[in-house]
């Protein structure tokens, strides 16, 4: 590799990605590693196939998911998760990035770039002929508005609460009334504390509030806020300019989670890098996209079902044939693995039902196939 490579953003997807490359120059905003936190930090045990990660970086183990309907009625799924310390986990990417020949500058904002310049709020940085740009710089990335392609972003919100919790499950709470067009959740590090967050479009206040009165706890310890981008695109590259992570939306529309599809779409693009004739966009949705996809499509289903229908949908789940079916197959990253088999499941008369009240959901199949 004889040209630079520029990472914008030192967040966990910029430092794998720098890693994999051992020759680049990094620039994060903050001046801190892995702060200000704006994720909850559940992950699947696909991110133990992407890196080892000592044993302290991981808070919790949970063992279930428990899925609350907008009737009061939950259904209990079996599944392990894994609950990280997301500064310590970002702090342990940026270590090992900085164990090879890469070159980190902390505390400047990269405000503008063009084919030839990077500005930052302290700098000016020559781009030549050849050289990388990578933006690894969230959701409102300034290197994906360069060359044209901006996400639609949802904020989130999450407090940290003492309390009484319940360590071994994850809490997450469906209804037009809780979270509109996404969902709550409760995320325990131990019995004492967790983390209790949801996204939506305005008025988080309020949802936040009627989410913490279901809550046994005693103190708020902290909180914090984010965007969580709700998009899908194909296509994140052009010429020599790539994005990667939540820049790309590479994250599950369906839940917010970004960290392993992030990771995953780096590592794609290392290879690219470092093998011109290695295609960036047709190997990480190859690897990927398609369950991103799917998981974008799930997202505009769901948003379109009042509460009634998501009631309607608990007796669907709360099927012994169909628990089995999820607990048996279903991935956190790979959701086609489950949808596969979820074609032959007798659910065709309450998808039919579905679509005849929602026929812009056609629409979405359609949007989805094509």
């Amino acid at each position: 590799m004889n040209n630079k490579v520029f990472i914008v953003g030192g967040g966990p997807i910029g430092c794998f990605l720098a890693e994999q490359l051992k020759e680049c120059t990094i620039i994060e905003e903050h001046k801190k590693i892995g702060f200000p936190v704006q994720c909850t930090g559940l992950v699947s045990s696909n991110l133990f196939n992407l890196v080892s990660i000592p044993d302290n970086i991981i808070l919790n183990k949970v063992e279930e998911a428990e899925i609350f309907f907008p009737n009061g009625k939950s259904i209990h799924f079996k599944g392990k998760a894994y609950v990280l310390d997301r500064a310590s986990f970002d702090n342990y990417l940026y270590e090992r990035a900085s164990s090879y020949n890469n070159h980190f500058i902390l505390g400047e904002r990269v405000k503008f770039l063009s084919d030839h310049n990077l500005f930052t709020s302290q700098r000016e940085i020559k781009i030549s002929k050849g050289d990388i740009v990578v933006g690894a710089d969230g959701p409102l990335s300034i290197v994906g508005k360069n060359i044209g392609i901006t996400n639609k972003v949802l904020p989130a919100y999450q407090v940290t609460l003492k309390g009484k919790f319940d360590p071994t499950s994850v809490q997450l709470y469906l209804g037009r009334d809780t979270a509109p067009n996404f969902f709550g959740w409760v995320v325990p590090e131990d019995e004492k504390i967790a983390r209790v967050g949801l996204a939506v479009p305005n008025n988080h206040h309020l949802y936040l509030k009627k989410l913490l009165s279901k809550l046994d706890y005693s103190k708020k310890v902290s909180s914090l806020g984010g965007l969580i981008p709700i998009d899908f695109h194909k296509y994140v590259s052009k010429n020599n300019f790539f994005l990667v992570g939540d820049a790309a939306s590479q994250t599950k529309a369906s839940t917010g989670g970004g960290i392993i599809t992030g990771l995953i779409a780096a590592k794609e693009l290392a290879k690219a890098i470092e093998n011109p004739n290695y295609d960036y966009d047709k190997n990480w949705y190859k690897v990927i996209g398609k369950d991103l996809k799917l998981a974008y499509f799930l997202r505009q289903v769901f948003n379109r079902l009042n509460d009634q229908e998501l009631n309607e949908l608990y007796n669907l789940a709360s099927s012994e044939k169909f628990k089995s079916l999820l607990e048996a197959v279903a991935d956190m990253e790979y959701y086609s693995k489950f949808m596969n088999k979820l074609i032959c499941f007798p659910t065709i008369s309450y998808a039919f039902k579905t679509f005849i009240k929602h026929p812009s959901i056609t629409k979405d199949i359609f949007n989805f196939l094509i």
